[in-house]
């Protein structure tokens, strides 16, 4: 699977789980000119917003070792402007 099919792939298990947990989606891949987020899902008490990394088995690093600071930066930066 090339690696766009999979990051779609992972968005809509991603978005299935929040719904069942009870998240409603506001937006996905929201972007501004300060950066993107994948997904905006809240519920009654919070707003979230999601970076989804998916990764194949045979990965070396996790998701997470993925968003770097400057990522990071980027979200923050975006969830203010959404």
């Amino acid at each position: 699977m090339n690696s766009n099919l999979l990051g779609d792939y992972g968005e809509i298990i991603a978005s299935r789980y929040l719904r069942k947990h009870g998240y409603f989606i506001v937006s996905a891949n929201y972007s501004c000119r300060l950066g993107e987020i994948d997904l905006i899902a809240e519920d009654k008490k919070y707003i979230c917003f999601v970076e989804v990394k998916t990764r194949s088995e045979n990965m070396k690093y996790a998701p997470s070792d993925a968003v770097d600071i400057i990522k990071r930066t980027k979200i923050i930066a975006s969830s203010h402007s959404f």
